[in-house]
């Protein structure tokens, strides 16, 4: 593809990107910006007026997981408008996620403030607001359903529904194996999951094992739309910016303006999942953000069988079918994947070939 210089152009560029379209539809006011400080966000955010800068020059996906924390031995950081911090569960770039009372329904839910508080940008805002107003479209029984959406004291906010668990990225951490079988089904799972997502006209565009939550009876639930796209009546959409995590990002993604984004860019990251269940491992992560685009874009998949001996070949199939650099040899939709790994699971012949020695070689010749 020779494109890993256009790689590092585009990293170099991220801070000037164009407006995510659905951000602010009619009727919708575009005067969203940050408020003044209050006591509550006085106590949560101090003084640290800096954190003005990140929210804006910094793109989401790329931010530390360096939020401020609420002090929940605090009755006043505790206390939070209509809802009662319990626990913290996480927290990353677009903010930090609790587990939390609310009081009127007397219902446990997720919580997620917004990182930066009364110092976020307003485009900040909008990605926020953005994430909330997607994940709320989606009723299906594998996407985190958002609840309500808020602003309390200048920190804005919204609640979900709660998935008693751990996230895959918190049980692939902790050394958790899986079976080709389970990961199949796990997979298949999330796949219909985008199905359903890809349907409503909306690419998720940031899957990823941290993004899927498994519930106590080993259910997995699609979350976090903050960098989800809409489809606008058509099957691709333009790539105008870099987004994404670099490790589960398609090639697509890794470079602005070059390449379409559709259903597909959505399957390499079900492909990527699969691979690091089976593998151990993911396809691609350097040392460096720079160095894991360079290879997102460059670098050859190594089929998983290296890492994982007793693999099924047909399951082999469908993982190198998800991870093709050229989008339009992948699985189309969604439910193309979900469709084969149920044949797989069935011990069915699988649509998915391996392509042998010789039309790899002539494969790779010819990117």
């Amino acid at each position: 593809m020779g494109h890993g210089n256009l790689a590092r152009g585009a990293w170099g560029v991220t801070g000037t990107r164009a407006p995510l379209p659905g951000v602010a539809s009619a009727g919708e006011s575009t005067e969203i910006g940050p408020c003044e400080r209050s006591p509550l966000a006085e106590l949560a955010f101090g003084e640290t007026a800096d954190r003005r800068e990140p929210a804006r020059s910094r793109h989401l996906a790329f931010m530390p997981a360096d939020t401020p924390l609420l002090d929940l031995k605090d009755p006043d950081q505790r206390h939070f408008g209509g809802y009662e911090l319990l626990e913290l569960l996480g927290s990353g770039g677009t903010g930090t996620v609790y587990r939390a009372r609310q009081a009127a329904l007397d219902r446990e839910v997720a919580l997620k403030l917004l990182a930066a508080g009364p110092w976020a940008s307003r485009e900040f805002i909008r990605r926020f607001e953005h994430e909330a107003r997607y994940a709320a479209r989606m009723e299906h029984p594998n996407i985190v359903t958002v609840y309500d959406v808020g602003c309390h004291e200048e920190i804005h906010f919204y609640s979900m529904r709660l998935v008693r668990g751990r996230s895959l990225s918190a049980r692939l951490r902790s050394g958790e194996h899986f079976s080709p079988e389970a990961a199949a089904r796990l997979v298949r799972t999330v796949a219909g999951a985008l199905e359903y997502a890809h349907g409503m006209g909306v690419l998720h565009l940031d899957l990823k094992p941290s993004n899927v939550l498994v519930d106590a009876n080993g259910v997995p639930h699609v979350s976090d739309f903050g960098l989800a796209r809409q489809l606008q009546g058509t099957p691709v959409i333009d790539n105008d910016e870099l987004s994404g995590t670099p490790t589960y990002m398609a090639p697509e993604q890794a470079v602005v303006h070059a390449y379409k984004l559709s259903a597909a860019t959505d399957v390499w990251a079900l492909g990527a999942i699969l691979y690091e269940l089976v593998a151990g491992r993911p396809p691609f992560r350097g040392d460096s953000v720079g160095e894991t685009l360079d290879m997102v874009l460059e670098g050859h998949v190594r089929e998983p069988s290296r890492f994982a001996p007793a693999l099924p070949r047909d399951l082999e199939a469908i993982i190198c079918k998800c991870l093709y650099k050229d989008a339009v040899q992948r699985y189309q939709t969604a439910r193309a994947l979900h469709e084969d790994l149920t044949r797989f699971l069935e011990g069915r012949l699988v649509h998915a070939r391996r392509l042998n020695l010789l039309q790899r070689g002539l494969h790779w010749m010819l990117r």
